[in-house]
């Protein structure tokens, strides 16, 4: 956590929760005019400067509290606002998000196909969290998911513990030597049946201490009264 770009997420995410109340206070005295007019000047400065000509180091190809930035304020927009192409029915959303993952495919292994040299550069520049491709996809699924009217425990729990999953990423030296194992062990259905039974035990396994986490604090807030 105290090197640079180790837990860039959680250090970034940290920052914003504790200037969000500045941006709530500019989106709810701004017009929409201004906050569209914001929005676009902001995401025009990101991929300018960010993506296409990489001459920033703050910016980070959006792995910073830059994008984040960027990201909260377009998520408030749509909304506060609900801009006309936000209202549209969740199926286009998805058929959106799914033609960005189709042309980034196509991008990839058409270039790796016909051995373009710049491939690799290329993939990591459109996976770029200030890629145009990838801000559109993330937007419409967040659109998708809004719309969504989801009243199922289990599926609103495991949403709940993903940060906690994201979390036990910093162990992820002593994962990586589990996966090893598994790989050099095993091959075929086995293969296929060990790592996914492995992935889904940690996944599980995180959601339970989570659990357990948030079980402690309220028997800890209790007793305070």
């Amino acid at each position: 956590m105290l090197k640079p770009f180790q837990g860039w997420f959680i250090k970034a995410y940290l920052l914003l929760y504790i200037i969000s109340p500045v941006l709530n206070a500019f989106v709810e005295n701004a017009s929409k005019r201004k906050l569209r007019n914001v929005l676009i000047a902001y995401w025009s400065f990101l991929i300018l400067l960010g993506w296409v000509f990489d001459a920033t180091d703050y910016i980070n190809n959006g792995y910073s509290v830059v994008s984040f930035v960027g990201l909260y304020l377009m998520a408030r927009y749509m909304k506060v606002w609900c801009p006309k192409w936000s209202r549209k029915d969740k199926k286009k959303d998805i058929i959106i998000y799914f033609l960005c993952c189709v042309v980034f495919f196509c991008i990839i292994f058409f270039g790796g196909l016909l051995g373009v040299s710049q491939t690799s550069f290329l993939a990591w520049k459109l996976c770029s969290y200030v890629s145009p491709l990838t801000v559109i996809g993330a937007a419409s699924l967040l659109l998708f998911f809004s719309k969504l009217k989801i009243n199922n425990r289990f599926v609103n729990l495991c949403g709940k513990g993903c940060f906690s999953v994201y979390l036990l990423h910093g162990l992820w030296g002593y994962w990586f030597d589990i996966l090893k194992y598994i790989d050099i062990t095993y091959s075929g259905i086995i293969y296929i049946l060990s790592l996914l039974s492995f992935l889904i035990i940690v996944y599980f396994g995180c959601i339970f201490v989570d659990l357990l986490r948030i079980r402690v604090w309220t028997v800890i807030e209790k007793n305070k009264k």
